[in-house]
């Protein structure tokens, strides 16, 4: 009996961790961004409270706008379609969400 219950301790953790993200509604995105510089494991973005936004990555950057829209946050890079995303937030940890439920983690300053 025991392993049983050790293996399902397991198999629970994962969704235990994800229950510390709370989505944002879309006051609460332009909140959390505006005037900040979100971190990401190759590089950084500053998100400016006029509603331009800057990237800059190991291998180069972009400029762009930023707003929100429909409860997501949106922006349009130079050269780049415009892409929204669904965030949420644990403590100062962004998850930004892609519509297929892919996301990619970011930090605040």
């Amino acid at each position: 009996m025991r392993p049983i219950a050790l293996i399902l301790s397991f198999l629970t953790l994962p969704m235990a961790a994800q229950a510390d993200f709370q989505t944002l509604s879309g006051d609460q995105i332009a909140r959390t961004l505006s005037g900040q510089v979100i971190f990401y494991e190759d590089g950084e973005q500053a998100f400016n409270a006029d509603g331009t936004t800057r990237t800059k990555y190991y291998d180069g950057g972009a400029q762009g706008r930023w707003s929100v829209e429909q409860g997501q946050l949106c922006q349009k890079m130079s050269g780049r379609a415009k892409a929204c995303f669904r965030i949420a937030r644990d403590g100062d940890r962004l998850r930004f969400y892609e519509a297929d439920g892919r996301y990619f983690t970011g930090y605040l300053e």
